[in-house]
């Protein structure tokens, strides 16, 4: 079972190459804003911290980029062995059109906009993980 992630640094590799870039030219500069404000909701108001977040917010990574993953993951291994795996709860940037859980249809549209029948869309959206929950805690 694979739960694609929707942090955007596992979704696309331009956002990677901009942070590791800026990364690279400013590392003296984010390691002393890190030692002053231990807080990473701290650290997002400095000035260097915005630039940065500009740069991330340029990069085009949305709910059709979510399901370009979950397309290749079923074109892989089919529709059983795939689910979503947000981690809303541990990363700080998130795909436009799913900021949050309230934002969750937005992948149930794309999906029907791709042509996914309703029972591949059901167990994408969680039928088959509660599967592998009832055989796991059946056992």
């Amino acid at each position: 079972m694979i739960g694609i992630n929707f942090y955007n640094g596992y979704l696309s590799q331009e956002f990677n190459d901009i942070d590791a870039a800026f990364s690279k030219e400013h590392q003296d500069e984010l390691d002393s804003i890190d030692a002053l404000y231990p807080k990473r909701e701290d650290r997002r108001k400095t000035p260097l911290y915005r630039e940065l977040s500009k740069r991330l917010n340029d990069v085009k990574i949305d709910v059709g980029t979510v399901v370009d993953h979950i397309d290749h993951i079923v074109r892989l291994v089919g529709p059983d062995h795939v689910g979503l795996g947000s981690d809303f709860d541990g990363v700080h940037r998130m795909p436009n059109g799913l900021e949050d859980c309230s934002k969750l249809p937005n992948i149930t549209a794309e999906l029907i906009r791709r042509g996914y029948s309703d029972d591949d869309i059901k167990k994408i959206l969680g039928g088959n993980f509660m599967r592998i929950f009832s055989q796991v805690c059946d056992n």
